[in-house]
C-alpha cells in the first residue's frame, strides 16, 4: 500500500532529523 510506504519514508525523515540535531545540535538550522 502507498500509505504504508509513505509512512514508511515519512518515519526515515523524521529519523534523520532527530540524529541530525542530537549530533549537531541545530537541527535544520531554523
Amino acid at each position: 500500500m502507498e500509505t504504508a510506504r509513505f509512512i514508511i519514508e515519512l518515519l526515515v525523515v523524521l529519523a534523520a532529523i532527530v540524529m541530525g540535531t542530537r549530533s549537531r545540535g541545530v537541527g535544520l538550522g531554523l
